[in-house]
């Protein structure tokens, strides 16, 4: 029987018996259930059901902004020369004028093969040769099927490492082979036989049936082998291995031989995965667990009418000889026929009378002996276990340990065997359940059923449900083999392999298995380093299965294939309906018009350019397809520069090339640092950062910028000499030479054909006599080759020139100057106008402006005189003014009448935005994210929603104040003139002034005055609005320059504008007025919210400062009054368009201050009474106000929480809860807003996504509660001045005494210094380790266990400097925080979560979090003497207490009869292997953070075992914890 039938039934085992068997041993021909098999994340049934509906539905539904895949047919060019096979291609043919996937890789793979550069014997014919060697083996895929694009992945990263290590000049052996797969391959050839001849495995002998998979072999193996060729797979073909062949039989068979007489290969009689189906027994790795919720009706083979799984069967034996009965539990009621014996538990009193004693079987009439064992649980169900040894792997262990019969009743075809009685001689298994059932009722000894989750084992070849049998079977002993296995010696050529490159669902399954076989028959590892890459899912995160429908055939990527061949392939699939629905409709919706010919290397490179370690990839075919689009930018450069070596002299060598323009000195040091990135991406396998190191150099620096900036060079265009001309050129070429030449080389690994193609083209340029040399085999660049190319100073420079050229070329194009070449004035700091003078010529040449002209009014350099009034006028870098001349270019009325069209088409699109916000139930119906970005949209994006950001218009700018500068801690404020306002008046600029604004706020809250604040704003507002009236473009000039300079015929602060025509400047004037009116009205309402709050802040200055200490009796305490809305800065602006203000809206969130009159004790006499140890007994300051902080997000189940937090208080005044929310969640504000003043709700104002490194992407949850508790912390501390506080999240439930307690404990966390949290929680504080009679046991740990814990002012202002961007939990824990500080802790705990979903996507929370015992009693804390906690008395009584107690070991506490009383005992671990072996065995968590075990103190960890009380502990004499642990 599985292990998963007795999950939740009465045949319940202890930990410790389960993890015997899976310890127990493997064997060749696998023996264990499912439960064997590490499920560490397990899902119910219901849950991926969930899942698999939303998939679904993502994949069904009808999105108008998702086409699918766009393209359109390019021209298929093909090499019609003629070729033999083998044969070199004849590049000196006229280069194609597009890239053409089917041209490029004809003949290639077929050269290179026939040359034998893949194979190591070429090595020694390299002169860059080395003497290292790198060999890796393929994953052989099975024989039976073909490669998907999860193969595709494995070859692309292979090959490209592969390729890069024969480069460098390693000898390299890379070994193709093909699996027979065993069972698959029988059942394919079986089902041919069937199909062709009507013939079964039966009708022929072993001999005859090999020559016929042999046979099948031979016709099917060379597909695979095709696929690896069309991959480009630089494999060494010579070696080729199938694992039939007869040498891999022959070293199978002196393997076998081998193990057997190391005695770690023996027969035995075991259970094993049985398929009744195919009558043959199964892998581990070939069965599949099928998770029920309950009651299920499943088909199985050989069966008309589905069976029903999913529910438990209860029933009864008699016992023999006396009144009286034993009720057990199967899912399995028809095994019942093979039961040998009932065991409970020696200690249970229920069964103390019937030790020894039988129950008879009602069937036949066997008498079951009841045994004791202290392996079952006695805590459920019954406490009483039926044992069917032969059916059952847990029950056949059992049966070792005591002598019991092992009785099979279900044959090899599933049905019951001759000693279930005629009855059921011979009758289906499934059949024989319900008869089972039928007789137990007749007997009445049928106790009922009822739904049962579980998991059940499903053969994956056949789909039959997996029966455990016993048969006689090979097993290996793996547990000596285990040991050998991480041992280390010197390594020898070729074996043991350099890497071994594999999917991460592989670990257990096979990498696992070769190290401990190569270890044992080698006796050396069989690889150096095991290099693992995720998993490829389709792109709604589906993994690509075969029984989804939605694997692709690289090929159909490489080649093309039409949506008509891949609905073909999906009906030749077989699949079930329902599946082949969603798959073709997902083929229709992604692809349309099917996969457009993308070619190999586009292929291999998009692999290769996904972050293969970490989170899984979502590959896009649109993604290969941009790779084939820069596959073609590739081709366009080589065409240009073949044309331009064609028309200049032989380029010099690289050793001789010596840039001399500082583009060419940029270009060059570009390289050097690509090369240096390549290099360093792939000596740490991180292939997506040499990808894209290579794309964004070849697509943005070499052609975007290097080749635009070069063409007037190579047209002899520049300096002045002739000779000087021509010898720029000369450089130029060369150095474009080199560039070109040696990113092919990059490349290579990853592109090989297009490489290839290039590469050989170049040749005839090169010192090479071109005839047989290959890329793949010259020497792969390094940064020691091109030193003489680095040059640091130009890249940094450029990135302002870039600017430049940017700024440049948007003013152009407002002015719509598409022919016209303007001059260029740049009003800039002398070391600006430095950097510029150097790359002038650049400038012009990709600004597409005929002059520029350098001015410097700080003096120190100029070369020109002031810009023209008449210009355009844009900034960069918010200190370089560029003024573009438009004295002849541009048509006033013109520019005027597309303004208009710009402003009606702004206020179209505002009205739609508007009118959108405005239906019936939209804040029902409309997500919140849609919500979220529409209220937040800026009306440009409106207008121009595709177009870069920082191309706005000068005035098109957000002022929402969510962010808030890390370095605003300094008191100083900073200052700025409405001068500087103007300067800044970039889209830069205002964000810089946003942050500004919210900087000074965040300095006045710290002083608790919202009227300097206000006052402040007040002041900056104005200067605001100043900026907005003056910098507005004048009438008559462009709308999109700046207000840095004054237009055509305006003097600063004139006010003069010309303007044709009276009624123009009547309406402007109007116009602007009715601007002002509108910024007035917003100030007023400003005004009356600062003025509203004055009275509120002056009565709470009133109330005088609370004393730092906080621990002093307050008396007096004041009737609380009804809670007030205090605007929380920063205003959320919007300021739109660079003629109108659309909106200005401020964000109110509740808050309510501390209103409690305290009257309170003098520190001398606080601080005494801390001294004399008065904190346990006397009632400690009952009045300190403690408030719980509760951290929300979208959990609608908050209120659970709430409620209790409500329920269990004794004192809302004395206990005020502060609802931070973050998210923006609507339905979850709702909920804490309905209750109204009994909290208070505010709400995290930055709901932005934060920026991380790309590995970190699906950590972002944990990014935004970091800076959630940041805020929240910081409102609590720093606004609503409270001293201390305690944190709890929104989906956990409190115990009743959860106020008692920390109230109880404050004093000593106040006066302990060696302390700073007491927490709510206990992680190892599941039923069964802790003492249910000891809820009043508390604990120093040294483990920071969060979930419920108080923290102090003081230790705040400690963190919050440094506090971290994400996993603050884990931060907490490391020893820089810590700083050998405690915590205290329950034997019990007094918070429980019930969120499972979280940004651990539920998989702690099922492993661990579920199943903690909340408290239920209340304890009077505050009554007791709780000074046993302070330091100085805890660590000698503890460390007493554990190193008196006896050290036993752990097989003791499992066997549980050799040792008597209730403890305690003590279990001694030295290393963090032992610590995490004894861990796992005795059930308590195992893991360590910074060398602290969890719930730790001083090393030890207390918890309950078996009633026991256990300390597991370091040796006496313990100092300090090894961070090395974690």
């Amino acid at each position: 029987m599985w292990m998963a039938v007795h999950v939740a039934s009465p045949r319940i085992w202890s930990r410790d018996l389960q993890k015997a068997w899976s310890r127990w041993g493997c064997r060749l021909c696998s023996q264990s259930s499912s439960n064997t098999q590490p499920s560490h994340h397990p899902r119910t049934q219901a849950e991926k059901a969930k899942r698999r509906q939303a998939r679904e539905k993502a994949v069904l539904s009808s999105d108008v902004n998702d086409p699918g895949l766009s393209w359109s047919d390019k021209e298929k060019i093909t090499y019609t020369a003629p070729l033999v096979p083998g044969e070199k291609k004849d590049t000196t043919l006229p280069i194609p004028q597009s890239y053409s996937p089917e041209y490029v890789e004809f003949g290639w793979y077929q050269w290179w093969e026939k040359q034998g550069f893949f194979s190591p014997e070429q090595h020694s014919k390299q002169p860059h040769a080395v003497d290292k060697y790198f060999s890796l083996c393929i994953p052989p895929p099975n024989v039976t099927g073909t490669l998907h694009l999860g193969h595709a992945l494995t070859v692309a990263i292979e090959d490209a490492l592969a390729r890069w290590r024969r480069m460098q000049g390693y000898k390299v052996l890379w070994v193709p082979g093909c699996d027979h797969a065993g069972i698959a391959t029988q059942s394919v050839v079986e089902r041919k036989l069937m199909r062709e001849q009507g013939k079964c495995r039966r009708d022929y002998s072993r001999e005859e049936f090999l020559k016929q998979v042999w046979r099948w072999k031979n016709e099917k193996g060379d597909e695979i082998y095709h696929q690896l060729r069309k991959l480009g797979a630089s494999l060494d073909w010579s070696r080729a291995c199938f694992t039939m062949d007869p040498g891999f039989s022959s070293a199978v068979t002196e393997a076998f031989v081998r193990l057997c007489d190391s005695g770690l290969i023996y027969r035995s009689e075991g259970l094993v995965n049985w398929s009744c189906a195919l009558e043959s027994a199964i892998s581990d790795i070939e069965v599949d667990s099928k998770e029920l919720s309950g009651r299920t009706l499943l088909s199985v083979p050989g069966y008309q009418q589905k069976v029903e799984f999913g529910v438990m069967v209860t029933f009864a034996y008699p016992l023999e000889g006396q009144e009286g009965e034993v009720t057990v539990s199967t899912t399995r009621p028809e095994t019942m026929l093979g039961d040998v014996a009932i065991v409970v538990h020696p200690d249970d009193p229920r069964y103390k009378d019937i030790h020894g004693k039988h129950c008879r079987h009602p069937f036949t009439e066997r008498l079951l002996p009841i045994v004791t064992d202290s392996m079952v649980d006695m805590t459920f169900g019954t406490g009483a276990v039926k044992v069917t040894p032969a059916h059952d792997h847990t029950d056949f262990l059992l049966s070792q340990r005591h002598s019991l019969p092992r009785l099979t009743v279900i044959g090899g075809d599933g049905t019951m065997t001759s000693d279930c009685g005629q009855w059921l001689e011979g009758v289906k298994r499934f059949d024989a359940r319900e008869r089972v059932i039928t007789a137990l009722m007749e007997r009445k000894l049928f106790r009922g059923k009822q739904d049962h989750p579980m998991s059940l084992p499903i053969c994956s070849r056949s789909g039959d449900v997996i029966e455990p049998l016993l048969k006689k079977q090979w097993f290996v002993r793996c547990q000596e083999m285990s040991r050998k296995a991480v041992e280390t010696e010197d390594l020898k050529q070729f074996y043991p392999n350099s890497i071994l490159e594999t999917g991460s669902d592989l670990i257990f399954f096979w990498v696992a298995r070769m190290v401990m076989l190569g270890r044992e028959l080698t006796g050396q590892l069989p690889f150096k380093q095991v290099l693992f890459h995720s998993l490829v899912r389709d792109k709604y995160g589906r993994k690509m299965s075969k029984s989804l429908g939605n694997v692709i055939d690289p090929l159909d990527v490489i080649s093309g294939v039409s949506l008509e061949r891949l609905q073909e392939k999906v009906k030749e699939g077989n699949l079930d309906p329902r599946e082949s629905f969603v798959a073709m409709e997902a083929q229709k919706k992604d692809f349309p018009k099917g996969i457009p010919e993308c070619g190999t290397d586009a292929l291999r490179f998009a692999l290769c350019s996904y972050k293969a370690q970490g989170e899984d990839i979502s590959l896009s075919v649109s993604h290969v397809l941009n790779c084939r689009h820069f596959c073609n930018k590739m081709w366009q450069t080589m065409r240009f520069t073949l044309a331009t070596l064609h028309d200049a002299s032989v380029p010099t060598s690289l050793a001789e090339t010596h840039p001399l323009s500082s583009m060419d000195r940029w270009i060059c040091s570009r390289l050097y640092s690509t090369v240096q990135q390549c290099e360093r991406g792939f000596e740490s396998y991180e292939l997506h950062t040499v990808t894209s190191a290579l794309h964004s150099f070849w697509l943005h620096s070499l052609c975007d910028v290097y080749l635009e900036s070069i063409k007037p060079v190579l047209k002899g265009e520049g300096s002045e000499s002739e000779e000087q001309r021509v010898r720029e050129r000369q450089v130029a070429v060369s150095v474009l030479y080199h560039s070109v030449s040696i990113s092919l080389a990059l490349l290579s690994p990853f592109m090989p054909f297009l490489t290839e193609e290039l590469w050989q083209r170049l040749l005839p340029y090169a010192d090479s006599d071109g005839t047989s040399s290959s890329l793949c085999v010259q020497p792969y660049p390094k940064t020691s080759q091109l030193k003489h190319w680095c040059f640091p100073k130009e890249e940094a420079d450029f990135s302002l020139v870039q600017e430049v050229v940017r700024v440049a070329r948007l003013l152009r194009a407002q002015c719509q100057l598409t022919k016209e070449r303007p001059d260029l004035w740049a009003v800039c700091a002398p070391h600006q106008a430095e950097t510029l003078l150097h790359f002038r010529s650049a400038i012009c040449t990709l600004g597409r402006i005929s002059a520029l002209h350098l001015h410097c009014p700080e003096g120190g350099f100029t070369d020109s005189p002031p810009p023209p009034k008449a210009s355009a006028v844009g900034v960069v870098d918010h200190s370089i003014c560029l003024h573009l001349s438009i004295q002849n270019g541009v048509n006033a009325d013109k520019q005027r009448a597309l303004l208009s069209q710009r402003r009606e088409k702004l206020a179209s699109k505002l009205k739609q935005a508007l009118a959108r916000t405005q239906t019936p139930s939209y804040a029902e119906k409309v997500p919140d994210k849609v919500r979220q970005d529409t209220e937040n949209k800026n009306i440009y994006d409106l207008v121009n929603p595709h177009r870069n950001r920082w191309a706005m218009p000068r005035f098109c700018f957000r002022l929402d104040g969510c962010s808030v500068l890390p370095d605003c801690q300094r008191t100083e404020a900073l200052l700025l003139s409405v001068t500087d306002f103007c300067s800044l008046a970039t889209p830069h600029a205002f964000s810089s002034l946003r942050s500004l604004l919210w900087c000074h706020w965040a300095m006045v809250r710290k002083k608790g005055s919202l009227i300097l604040c206000g006052a402040f704003l007040f002041v900056a507002w104005n200067a605001l609005l100043l900026l907005f009236l003056w910098g507005r473009p004048p009438i008559g000039r462009l709308g999109e320059g700046g207000g840095a300079e004054p237009g055509a015929g305006e003097e600063w602060g004139g006010g003069k504008t010309k303007v044709s025509g009276a009624n123009g400047l009547a309406g402007e004037v109007i116009r602007l007025a009715e601007e002002v009116e509108s910024e007035l009205e917003t100030q007023k309402k400003l005004l009356k919210q600062i003025q509203s709050h004055r009275e509120l802040w002056e009565q709470r200055k009133e109330l005088g400062k609370r004393d730092s200490e906080d621990t002093k009796d307050l008396r007096n305490v004041e009737e609380p009054k009804k809670p007030q809305q205090i605007p929380v800065v920063p205003l959320n602006l919007k300021i739109v368009d660079d003629t109108k203000t659309v909106t200005g809206k401020h964000e109110v969130l509740m808050v309510t201050p501390p209103q409690l009159v305290m009257k309170e004790q003098e520190p001398e006499q606080e601080d005494k009474k801390m001294a004399e140890n008065e904190v346990g007994r006397t009632k400690p300051s009952p009045q300190i106000i403690i408030p719980i902080l509760v951290i929300a997000c979208d959990r609608v189940t908050v209120k659970r929480s709430l409620d209790r937090l409500i329920q269990y208080r004794p004192s809302a005044e004395l206990y005020p809860i502060i609802v931070s929310q973050d998210c923006g969640h609507a339905d979850t504000a709702r909920v804490i807003g309905s209750y109204g003043s009994q909290i208070t709700h505010i709400s995290q104002p930055d709901l932005a996504d934060i920026p991380v490194r790309p590995d970190h992407r699906k950590f972002q949850g944990y990014y935004k509660i970091a800076r959630h508790y940041r805020w929240a912390l910081n409102q609590v501390f720093n606004v609503f001045a409270y001293s201390t506080v305690v944190i709890v999240e929104d989906d956990l439930e409190v115990a009743p005494d959860f106020f008692e307690y920390f109230r109880a404990l404050y004093p000593i966390l106040r006066s302990d210094p060696t302390l700073w949290c007491i927490s709510a929680w206990n992680d190892n504080g599941r039923d069964g380790l802790v003492d249910p009679g000891k809820a009043d046991l508390l604990y120093r740990t040294d483990f920071f266990p969060g979930l419920g814990w108080m923290l102090l002012k003081e230790v705040w202002a400690e963190l919050e400097p440094k506090w971290p961007k994400a996993f603050w939990d884990d931060w907490m824990r490391h020893p820089e925080q810590r700083k050998d500080r405690s915590c205290i802790r329950p034997e019990i705990s007094r918070t429980m979560t019930f969120g499972r979903k979280g940004v651990s996507l539920g998989q702690f929370f099922d492993q661990y979090l579920r199943y903690i015992k909340l408290n239920t009693e209340f304890v009077p804390f505050t009554k007791l003497d709780l000074s046993y906690l302070v330091r100085e008395k805890y660590d000698e009584t503890f460390e007493k207490e554990v190193y008196s107690a006896p050290l036993v070991k752990v097989e003791e506490l499992q066997q549980g009869g050799s040792l008597k009383g209730s403890g305690p005992f003590r279990v001694q671990y030295s290393s963090r292997d032992s610590f995490k072996v004894l861990a796992r065995n005795l059930g308590v968590m195992d893991d360590l953070k910074s060398g602290v075990p969890r719930a730790g103190y001083r090393g030890i960890v207390s918890f309950i075992s078996r009633g026991r009380r256990i300390y597991l502990a370091p040796p006496e004499g313990w100092t300090k914890y090894d961070t090395s642990w974690s």
